[in-house]
């Protein structure tokens, strides 16, 4: 990939979604903290001929993949989910103090991110599907779609689903 530019500044990822037009509006803390689990994760975001790529960055000829800000940021909300697990159960486990308090520190700090992460999430396809799913389920259940969740994906900047009147619009 001869025109490979790797993405290390939150402004870099900012810039690169608006002319990718990926319909999810990043926040400078959105793309820091985007590329903060990429890069305490050994990858690194880059583009080539404006498609955006994840670098294994801790292999000598890193891996290169294809990827989409959807899938940068389901990823990153895997591994936050993920550590969040794994530094609960090392905090109920652990007996030294210190340890303890490391460990909540971190636990902390990832459920700090959390809410930022959920609603990146939310935006992306996959957040979508699994509101258009909880609609459909919702629905086929005899039930009444909650007003909050008849939020058209017009209104979001994205196509809205078909929903006949008696399906709850």
């Amino acid at each position: 990939m001869e025109d490979f530019i790797g993405i290390s500044k939150p402004e870099e990822l900012i810039i690169w979604n608006g002319m990718a037009n990926t319909g999810i509006h990043l926040e400078r803390e959105d793309a820091a903290l985007l590329l903060g689990y990429m890069e305490g994760h050994d990858y690194q975001l880059g583009v080539d001929r404006g498609e955006l790529y994840r670098v294994d960055v801790s292999e000598p000829d890193g891996e290169c993949v294809p990827y989409s800000i959807d899938e940068v940021i389901d990823l990153v909300c895997e591994w936050n989910y993920e550590m969040m697990e794994d530094n609960e159960k090392r905090y109920q486990e652990t007996e030294d103090q210190e340890e303890v308090l490391q460990y909540q520190e971190a636990l902390e700090k990832l459920k700090n991110d959390e809410p930022r992460l959920d609603a990146m999430f939310s935006k992306t396809r996959y957040g979508r599907q699994m509101v258009d799913v909880a609609k459909q389920m919702i629905l086929d259940a005899g039930g009444t779609v909650p007003d909050y969740m008849k939020e058209s994906n017009c209104e979001r900047g994205m196509e809205e689903p078909e929903l006949s009147r008696e399906q709850g619009r």
